[in-house]
């Protein structure tokens, strides 16, 4: 992404040991360099991030993340930087351009063309004619007039996302459903938060519910250390924080140009494709290529297991089938995180339950074989 391009450039004229510095390279492209198909890359490591991460999963961009801290580790590489922290602190995802055309539509509710402007934002989905649809304009029209909402800024996504608690337990429903989550969240929140900017609320709810509990942790840290990568973050050093959350918003978001202030040093550093280059989600495939015709029955024994008390196995089932119908193609977001969050789950209850045991013993084994390094202080007399 543009925040670590940035960084590059910065990282070779400072005055320190050489660090790598790499930008999320996509499912195919990592794939590629590892001379596999997209879908042998991610079946064939799935269960390894899971078994890292500790948690099941929503997507499957750990993966290439996890295949490519090994590329690192085999280069001899220790140490990379990455830009996370830069979308949060400057504006650069779209879910902060859907909150200001929301508002600003919520003014006048019976305008057409306020909400047209969502149309202009979402360049990755589909065409122009696919977003200029009364399907789509209604899906960012739901609830606009609540603006009041103390998550006003997520709560479609969060209400659209919510979906896939109906392919769990009614247990773990209730355990997780919408409200108990936003509590929580509400709970961790700064004081006085709610009276912020609504730009700075958006940052802060995106920063406290995605960038600390996922993409640091499944989709950073974890799938690096796993092969002993350490993984830096200079955007999320303190007083880059400080500046940052402090900074006027015409300096972040202005009318629908985004990260204002990184583009224009990225205009000193970069080329002009790059410093002007739109955002695009970082994504990894996951219906074709678990639950399609290439997958085969590579998980039908996991899916298949006995019921651990978190999925309920008939809407699963029915979900899977109806996917494996249309050989993984049809699925839209929603079913592809359920289908994921579905199948990693019970990964994560097998590698954590009955195998378990072998997983430790492999684990103490590998350890009793790696060599030790014993770093001594020596002080002269």
């Amino acid at each position: 992404g543009m925040g670590t391009s940035v960084i590059a450039p910065a990282e070779r004229s400072a005055a320190c040991d050489p660090v790598a510095t790499s930008t999320r390279s996509s499912g195919a492209t990592i794939a590629s360099a590892l001379n596999t198909s997209d879908g042998d890359a991610i079946r064939g490591a799935l269960a390894d991030v899971v078994w890292h991460c500790e948690a099941p999963l929503l997507r499957t961009a750990p993966i290439p993340m996890f295949l490519l801290s090994r590329l690192v580790r085999d280069s001899g590489t220790k140490t990379v930087l990455s830009g996370e922290g830069a979308d949060e602190l400057f504006a650069g995802y779209t879910i902060f351009k859907e909150d200001q055309i929301r508002r600003f539509a919520a003014r006048q509710a019976a305008s057409p063309v306020r909400p047209a402007l969502l149309n202009r934002i979402h360049h990755y989905v589909g065409d122009a004619r696919v977003r200029a649809t009364p399907f789509w304009q209604d899906f960012f029209r739901r609830n606009v007039a609540d603006a009041a909402h103390p998550f006003y800024s997520h709560l479609i996504r969060w209400q659209n996302n919510a979906w896939t608690l109906r392919l769990l337990t009614p247990d773990v429903q209730r355990a997780a459903d919408l409200p108990t989550t936003m509590e929580r969240l509400e709970s961790s929140m700064p004081t006085g938060w709610q009276s912020w900017d609504s730009l700075l609320r958006a940052q802060v709810i995106e920063i406290h519910s995605f960038l600390s509990s996922y993409l640091l942790s499944s989709q950073g840290d974890r799938v690096a250390m796993a092969h002993g990568v350490e993984v830096r973050y200079p955007f999320l050093d303190p007083e880059v924080i400080d500046f940052a959350m402090t900074l006027p918003r015409r300096h972040k978001l202005l009318g629908l140009r985004d990260k204002i202030i990184l583009r224009r040093l990225a205009q000193r550093l970069l080329p002009p494709t790059v410093a002007g280059r739109k955002k695009k989600p970082f994504r990894a495939p996951i219906a074709p290529v678990l639950f399609g015709k290439e997958a085969g029955s590579a998980f039908d024994a996991l899916l298949a297991a006995g019921d651990d008390g978190l999925v309920d196995h008939t809407v699963a089932r029915k979900l899977i089938a109806k996917v494996r119908l249309h050989d993984g193609r049809a699925a839209g977001e929603r079913e592809e995180m359920g289908l994921i969050g579905v199948l990693s789950l019970r990964m994560l209850a097998h590698q954590y339950g009955a195998a378990f045991p072998a997983r430790a013993e492999d684990a103490r084994r590998r350890l009793q074989q790696s060599q030790v390094h014993v770093l001594e202080d020596r002080i002269s007399g």
